[in-house]
């Protein structure tokens, strides 16, 4: 690129056919340094005119080390592994090429030769932080699936839904929850979530109320039974009146059914309501109606009830500690929600996702390096998303670079085994094909329309498909029990 002065003059043509352009080293560098892509400029020699922020950025190398300096030497004393610019001015073409720097990002590097009058005149190299290509690729791919997913009166709706946005569902698993979610938010049936602890019930709930034609005539509120202790827990549901008991506010309180009226209200670990405040929610499910603490009056009650747990309801009514009646009553629409090991194609989209938080929230540039990645997704997760969450928080305010290695998983993470076999260590040959005819069975079902064209495509009949899927499920349900 001729230098004429303090003016770099740079013949565009070749590039977008828009004539000479003549800027000054200053305007040059600014015009480079907004670029989103981290860009590199060299002559045709390999020396480096400029690189651009985003540039010193992922390679974690100031432009004061490498400006002035040619391509091939920066190679051999430990910059990066290759010069992509090098191997495009060998062979007179483009060049793209995978390489790694020295602080350990690996980059998809691009170079263009620049040429005039026949002639390269200089070299135009982009480099993308294969992390961040990958994780944008994933966030593509989840909201183009769901947008697809959501049926066309959710598509305008699904604008103004927050959750959504933060929802992952690559996994068969997740994607048939998400359109049973879809299903029943145009009810106002009483649903049930059960799952592990960690799962994200609670979102899932918040979900369906935003989904819900509720959203717009009420509030989602919500409660953990485990937390409240049992003698509070009957005035915060149902309110009382002034002077009710020692200590009652003069002018009453209102209780969450109250208050949630026309909206959603969620109860959390519902395994947890105490014995003699169960037939007191039976009868709102039942008759809509309630009667605050101190009071007389009867008050009618507008609410969709959501309960979420992780204990198993029936093995409670058969030991005397859950009701009978209350449990056929919140059991109208069961729900289960996947733990994380189930759903492993969503690990990498919610380790991307949480990461990207962290970064916003601590204003930092964290990413995870490939082979930390793929231990994150081998790990087993007993804790599920919220153990998830939590640990990349912490790999997030502990690692000291911007890339989480292996090394900096804790040693838990870091003895998962390498080899897939590894995955169905402690099964049976039986249990391993089960296992693998049930995934298969689902993705296909989660891909097919309806369940006919699942079968056709499985070469079995409906009845058999139906069959292996309620079997299956039994089988898990067991298997979370036991």
């Amino acid at each position: 690129m001729p230098y004429l002065g303090d003016k770099w003059v740079i013949n565009m043509t070749e590039l977008a056919s828009l004539g000479a352009i003549t800027l000054s080293q200053r305007e040059f560098r600014l015009l480079i340094d907004s670029l989103s892509d981290a860009v590199v400029l060299t002559d045709a020699a390999g020396i480096i005119l400029m690189v651009n922020r985003n540039w010193e950025r992922v390679s974690g190398i100031t432009r004061k080390e490498i400006e002035g300096r040619n391509v091939r030497v920066l190679v051999r004393e430990g910059y990066y592994t290759h010069s992509v610019v090098a191997q495009a001015l060998s062979e007179g073409q483009s060049a793209t090429s995978l390489l790694r720097f020295a602080n350990g990002t690996e980059v998809l590097a691009s170079a263009i030769p620049v040429r005039a009058d026949g002639v390269i005149k200089l070299v135009i190299c982009s480099v993308q932080d294969v992390i961040e290509l990958e994780a944008n690729y994933m966030a593509w791919e989840n909201s183009r699936y769901l947008k697809e997913s959501l049926p066309k009166e959710w598509e305008e709706r699904s604008k103004d839904i927050p959750e959504l946005g933060n929802m992952v569902a690559h996994s068969a698993a997740m994607q048939s929850l998400l359109r049973s979610l879809l299903q029943v938010a145009k009810v106002d049936s009483t649903v049930l979530f059960t799952g592990e602890s960690g799962t994200g019930k609670t979102f899932l709930a918040r979900l369906l109320h935003s989904l819900s034609p509720r959203s717009g005539r009420g509030r989602f509120l919500a409660i953990n039974c485990a937390a409240v202790p049992a003698t509070l827990l009957e005035s915060e549901l149902f309110g009382y009146e002034g002077g009710a008991f020692t200590g009652a506010r003069r002018e009453g309180k209102t209780g969450l059914v109250e208050a949630a009226q026309g909206g959603t209200l969620l109860l959390d670990e519902i395994a947890e309501l105490p014995l003699e405040l169960q037939p007191k929610l039976l009868e709102v499910l039942q008759s809509k109606t309630f009667v605050r603490i101190g009071s007389t009056r009867t008050r009618f009650s507008d609410v969709r009830f959501i309960c979420a747990t992780n204990r198993n309801l029936e093995d409670m009514v058969k030991a005397g500690r859950f009701r009978e009646d209350l449990y056929w009553r919140i059991n109208v629409l069961p729900v289960y929600v996947p733990t994380l090991s189930e759903r492993r194609e969503d690990i990498a989209p919610l380790a991307n996702l949480f990461l990207e938080r962290l970064n916003t929230r601590y204003n930092m540039e964290k990413k995870l390096a490939p082979d930390a990645l793929r231990c994150i997704q081998l790990y087993s997760w007993p804790g599920n998303i919220r153990e998830l969450e939590n640990t990349l928080e912490q790999l997030a305010v502990l690692t000291p670079g911007n890339t989480i290695t292996l090394g900096d998983l804790p040693p838990h993470l870091r003895s998962i085994p390498d080899s897939d076999i590894d995955h169905w260590r402690g099964y049976t040959l039986k249990e391993a094909v089960r296992e693998l005819e049930r995934q298969i069975i689902e993705q296909t079902v989660a891909s097919q329309p309806n369940l006919a064209a699942a079968a056709q495509v499985l070469g079995i009949d409906v009845s058999t498909l139906t069959r292996k899927r309620r079997r299956y499920r039994q089988n898990n349900k067991h298997k979370r029990t036991r």
